[in-house]
């Protein structure tokens, strides 16, 4: 076992012994899928600007997927990387979050798994989910939810400048809503 799969394999097994009550924070699983709107920086600001949403309804900006109550995994500049929990929901990185739990633990676990997997990858700057080598934030988990075994209808925005539809976290928060994910 090489060290990237101790911490992981650490991190699923102290995963088991969450406990509850409290803060959504405080009961966050492996499997999890964590929703921010990211601080407000000009990143944010054009990931927003992008929203098929109202301006007033728009929520989210960045997703991850949680390895443990206190490990997640994301795709940001400039690869797919852990970060802690309090760093991915600090006030200097988060305004406003959400977390989407899947109705089947087991799914759930893989989709945390196979999400690992992927840890390392370059950050796609081109937002194309048709290739897996490179990976934006959204595609990391719509690719670990579809070799989970979770289909999801990944809705796909038009956004200049890229040469296809890329996979917004406003509409992938939906998307998930109707694919047997539930908020905590």
């Amino acid at each position: 076992m090489n060290r990237r799969e101790f911490i992981f394999a650490a991190a699923l097994l102290g995963s088991a012994f969450a406990h509850a009550g409290g803060s959504p924070l405080a009961d966050m699983r492996a499997g999890d899928v964590l929703f921010r709107l990211g601080a407000d920086d000009i990143y944010t600001r054009i990931i927003a600007t992008y929203s098929p949403l109202p301006a007033s309804a728009r929520r989210f900006t960045h997703v991850a997927v949680a390895l443990s109550e206190k490990l997640i995994i994301h795709a940001l500049p400039p690869a797919v990387v852990l970060d802690s929990r309090d760093r991915f929901f600090s006030a200097s990185e988060c305004r406003v979050w959400a977390i989407l739990r899947h109705h089947d633990s087991v799914r759930a676990r893989a989709l945390a798994l196979a999400a690992a997997a992927m840890q390392g990858r370059q950050f796609d700057w081109s937002m194309r989910a048709s290739e897996s080598d490179k990976l934006y934030c959204t595609e990391l988990v719509w690719l670990a939810c579809r070799k989970a075994g979770i289909d999801i209808s990944a809705t796909r925005v038009k956004v200049p400048t890229y040469s296809e539809p890329v996979i917004h976290p406003d509409t992938f928060y939906d998307d998930l809503r109707t694919s047997g994910f539930a908020p905590i």
